[in-house]
C-alpha cells in the first residue's frame, strides 16, 4: 500500500498537465479513499479480533471491505483506461 500511495502521488504530479479530466488526482483520492477506509474501519475491527473471536467484528470486515474493494476496482479500471 505503501508503494501504491508513492506511485499514485507520482502519477498526480506528474500528470497534472497531461493526464485528461484530472485522472491522476482522481486516482490519488480513490488510493486516500482504501487508506482512510483501511485504518478508521478496518483496523479497528482487526484490534477488536486480537481480543479472540468476535462475530461483530468478522462481520464488520466483511462488510465495510466492499468499500476498499470498489474503490481499487474503480482505481484499476481508471489506470486501465489512461493506458488506451
Amino acid at each position: 500500500m505503501v508503494l501504491e500511495l508513492g506511485l499514485a502521488i507520482w502519477l498526480a504530479w506528474a500528470g497534472r498537465t497531461a493526464l485528461p479530466h484530472g485522472a491522476g488526482w482522481w486516482s490519488l483520492g480513490l488510493v486516500g479513499l482504501v487508506w482512510a477506509a483501511t485504518f478508521f474501519i478496518s483496523v479497528p475491527f482487526h484490534n477488536r479480533l486480537e481480543q479472540g473471536y468476535d462475530y461483530i467484528a468478522i462481520d464488520g470486515l466483511t462488510r465495510t471491505n466492499w468499500l476498499r474493494t470498489l474503490a481499487w476496482t474503480a482505481r484499476a479500471g481508471m489506470l486501465g483506461w489512461l493506458l488506451i
